[in-house]
């Protein structure tokens, strides 16, 4: 019994140590002065931008979307949802070609969709907390539901006995509507700043000229 107690609890263990939070040193690669520690945690959403071809006449890149699994200096895993090409033509033509985790035939495992991307390759970098757009979408019924009662609250206060409305009930709910309301639009706004999409780039000049450009260290 006591050997399985402990088998038990040493897997628990490793289970917890490949749960860690990524932490990768970055400094800035445009000439400031700079640096920082980027934290991502498993669970978190994830997109990697690659440049796979830059011409004059053409320019093709390479967007991975999964959920972060774990990281180290040399490359980052994931579990894999799309992978999707972009192709930018000189003449102004664009081509897009979007790969389902199941369908994708590069360096994906079969088995798990789990995709290992070497850190060196990463030319844009975006993470944000996944739970955001479930928490968010709280706001929308306390919205409807507010929107409600101030439809509904002259009807819940009229006093048919006498014949006009009850002011003194009305007040009260015509606060708490807009009370409701003034929640339900605060939650969005609250969550999007707590769980904001963080954008690090690392290559010069893309895919945006003007953004602070990153290097690992």
């Amino acid at each position: 019994m006591k050997k399985y107690t402990f088998i038990c609890l040493l897997l628990c263990l490793c289970s917890g140590l490949g749960a860690q939070t990524w932490k990768a040193e970055i400094q800035r690669a445009d000439g400031h002065k700079g640096t920082m520690t980027l934290k991502v945690k498993p669970g978190m959403k994830v997109i990697v931008n690659n440049l796979e071809s830059n011409s004059d006449s053409l320019k093709v890149s390479k967007i991975i979307e999964g959920t972060f699994i774990s990281g180290s200096s040399d490359f980052i895993r994931i579990k894999l949802n799309t992978v999707r090409s972009e192709s930018n033509y000189a003449n102004g033509i664009r081509q897009f070609k979007i790969t389902p985790a199941k369908c994708y035939t590069g360096y994906a495992a079969p088995d798990t969709n789990t995709l290992n991307i070497p850190v060196r390759q990463i030319d844009y970098l975006s993470f944000q907390n996944e739970k955001k757009e479930g928490l968010t979408e709280i706001g929308e019924p306390i919205i409807l539901g507010s929107i409600l009662m101030v439809i509904l609250s002259p009807l819940i206060s009229y006093n048919f006995k006498e014949g006009k409305i009850n002011a003194n009930r009305y007040k009260y709910w015509a606060l708490g509507s807009t009370a409701g309301m003034l929640v339900g639009f605060a939650i969005p706004i609250t969550f999007a700043t707590v769980y904001k999409q963080k954008n690090y780039q690392f290559r010069d000049g893309w895919p945006s000229k003007k953004a602070k450009v990153w290097k690992f260290r």
